[in-house]
């Protein structure tokens, strides 16, 4: 199960640079619309690599919630059935602003997601899955307000009914409520219900103070608050990856052997590829992990799955369109080998 922010992305198609300036005007190409946020990215992602998955959102009843939900049941009306339909007309979206070679910037409106609770993961829905994945609680009101209380929650809700979990963030805006929000009290909170949390480097030296150049030091610390893994994402850089002890991820019920995947330490390199687009690069790469997991690989082969998955999505413009097959990233898992040292390399 996949449940948590969603939206409608909108990318216009860039031409070589641009300028962005009072004044002045900076023609683009077609727009393309495409599913966006943690719900739509991961979930779709994993469709798309073969993996049985249910998404659990909030949309609102206007044109662009049409047309959203439009998009889910075109690639499977299994994927539309947990959306839910809110009274306003506020769903989400993002104007994407991706020039070729530079990273993305967002014009984002939280709509709906601000709405999302904890109630609207059904228990019965959960009690079918094996593994609950969340994302994106900085962009969702009720999930951070109270010190977290309703995050806290709905994790308890998923491992009470024997799921794994996993946890994705985003960047907040510094000057919006969820930007001034005590996030080391609300990780605190939540870490020891999550198994594999998966922040950027960015986003966690926002909210603990570690720098980002930092990555090994902001894995321990998620560690040492209670997660099982930290998969911390550095961009171009690739991924610092930390597990916690025997003890702890043995409480991981999608594991089966547990010895394989403690008290691990790991640097996995990007692949080589030329970027179009870095929209939903890490929704990629988290569901190249957990389709990894689910296919009971062990901890380096899931981080591998997720680097691949990762390096075809940024060869698209959107999300999704460059979503393999599995069997596609079983082929490029056998061409390019991981780098497993005692300690990450630190980025500096």
């Amino acid at each position: 199960m996949v449940a948590g922010h969603i939206c409608l992305d909108i990318i216009p198609k860039f031409f070589g640079d641009a300028r962005f300036e009072p004044g002045h005007l900076v023609e683009v190409g077609a727009a393309e619309f495409s599913t966006g946020g943690c719900v739509a990215n991961v979930g779709r992602a994993l469709h798309r690599l073969d993996v049985p998955v249910r998404l659990i959102a909030r949309i609102g009843s206007d044109p662009f919630g049409k047309i959203l939900h439009g998009i889910l049941t075109e690639d499977s009306p299994d994927l539309s059935d947990g959306i839910l339909i809110g009274d306003s007309n506020s769903t989400s979206y993002s104007i994407v602003i991706s020039p070729p070679g530079v990273d993305r910037t967002f014009l984002h409106m939280p709509g709906e997601n601000e709405a999302f609770v904890a109630g609207d993961v059904a228990g019965h829905h959960l009690e079918s899955a094996r593994h609950f994945h969340f994302g994106y609680p900085p962009l969702m009101k009720r999930m951070f307000e109270n010190e977290g209380e309703q995050l806290e929650h709905l994790f308890r809700t998923a491992r009470d009914h024997g799921c794994s979990t996993s946890l994705d963030l985003s960047y907040p805006d510094p000057e919006s409520a969820a930007g001034r929000a005590d996030w080391t009290t609300i990780l605190s909170r939540v870490l020891p219900l999550v198994d594999f949390f998966f922040p950027s480097n960015d986003e966690l030296a926002f909210m603990t103070g570690i720098p980002a150049t930092a990555p090994e030091e902001l894995a321990t610390w998620c560690l040492d608050r209670g997660c099982a893994a930290a998969i911390v994402k550095c961009g171009e850089a690739g991924l610092v990856a930390k597990t916690s002890s025997l003890a702890r991820i043995n409480q991981v019920t999608m594991l089966k052997d547990a010895n394989h995947w403690a008290n691990q330490a790991l640097n996995i390199p990007c692949l080589p590829v030329s970027v179009q687009g870095t929209t939903g690069a890490g929704d990629a790469t988290i569901a190249g992990f957990l389709a990894g997991l689910v296919r009971e690989l062990d901890f380096s082969e899931c981080l591998r799955a997720g680097t691949a998955v990762g390096a075809m999505c940024v060869e698209r413009p959107d999300a999704i369109s460059g979503i393999p097959t599995w069997g596609e990233i079983q082929n490029s898992l056998a061409t390019h080998s991981v780098k497993v040292v005692e300690n990450p390399i630190l980025f500096n």
